[in-house]
């Protein structure tokens, strides 16, 4: 008989330890759980009947929660309703409606309990494994812009960082149009920014400039759940707060370039007053005219440049020609009011 029992309450250990190994949520690094909710969300639930959540990541890792709602019947002492995030021995206890709740772990593995008695909760919220991503490193060199972009999703849940190095006696500069959403702490899309003079975050639709303390800087940009925040930056190396200006070789070599001037006339328009100074980017477009359509020819538009330009929401896209490996022509109107 004492056998019966003992097997009994042995397999019943087993059974619940399989059972709770099955209800923790697993995340690998970077992932993100995104049903961390009431179950009858978006209405109310009630929390006399506990909820339990258990989050673990890996063991290098940490754990962000950040809820878009969070409503509890408000009471004093917790008693209606209360959630309770277990931490490495540490309670953290809220007991009210909470606006736009962000709670990071200090450790890997957190236990979130929800109860109460005769109150109500409404709760949404993520759950996101956190940790350095895998860097990009990037070498920036004198007399040229590294252009980083990222416009083209929505990437829901983004995050990467970039270190950029450049020769030591320079500092870097960014140049940088960001649009991201607008939000307290910038809680949702962030970028940061490490120039030598600690962490800065921004968000929102904004144009910035910052150089950095020394040879060394890092930018990690952050999106939220919908992803469709962007960034573009401009990244070149200077020498303190402007950028590095031409040698006076580079300038007399621009000013030395000697071609033969041309005749546009092949457009159907009056030559200009002043010739060509350069054939960089001459159309060489065939007498005939184009009738429903035709691929290009050959070189029918060398050198054709895209110019982008970001204004907080607004993105203008214009075309342009490459005149010396410093300029570009365009037309007046992609400038206008800049």
């Amino acid at each position: 008989m004492l056998t019966l029992v003992c097997c009994a309450i042995l397999l019943a250990a087993l059974s619940t330890s399989a059972i709770d190994e099955e209800s923790i949520i697993k995340l690998k690094r970077g992932s993100v759980f995104t049903d961390l909710k009431t179950p009858d969300y978006p209405y109310g639930s009630d929390v006399d009947e506990p909820i339990e959540w258990i989050i673990q990541t890996e063991s290098e890792s940490k754990l962000k929660i950040h809820c878009e709602d969070f409503r509890l019947t408000d009471s004093e002492d917790c008693l209606s309703a209360y959630l309770k995030i277990e931490d490495n021995g540490n309670v953290k206890t809220y007991c009210s409606e909470v606006h736009q709740l962000t709670y990071t772990s200090v450790s890997s593995r957190i236990v979130i309990n929800l109860g109460g008695n005769g109150g109500q909760a409404a709760i949404s919220c993520i759950a996101k494994s956190i940790e350095l991503p895998e860097p990009d490193f990037i070498d920036i060199v004198e007399d040229k812009a590294h252009h980083l972009e990222i416009s083209s999703g929505p990437i829901p849940f983004f995050d990467k960082i970039w270190h950029f190095q450049t020769k030591e006696h320079l500092k870097i500069q960014f140049r940088c149009f960001i649009n991201l959403l607008q939000t307290e702490n910038c809680h949702k899309e962030v970028l940061k920014v490490y120039i030598g003079i600690g962490e800065q975050i921004y968000c929102g639709a904004r144009e910035e400039v910052f150089t950095s303390e020394n040879h060394l800087a890092s930018i990690r940009l952050e999106l939220g759940r919908t992803g469709i925040g962007k960034l573009f930056c401009s990244v070149q190396a200077t020498k303190g707060a402007e950028l590095l200006e031409p040698s006076k070789d580079e300038i007399d070599t621009v000013r030395s370039l000697r071609v033969n001037e041309e005749d546009s006339s092949e457009h159907g328009g009056k030559p200009g007053p002043k010739g060509t100074t350069c054939n960089c980017g001459w159309a060489n477009k065939p007498r005939s005219r184009i009738i429903r359509g035709k691929e290009a020819s050959p070189n029918e538009y060398p050198w054709m440049v895209a110019l982008k330009a970001y204004f907080g929401e607004a993105h203008i896209d214009c075309g342009g020609s490459i005149i010396t490996h410093r300029h570009v022509l365009t037309a007046a109107h992609c400038l206008l009011n800049i």
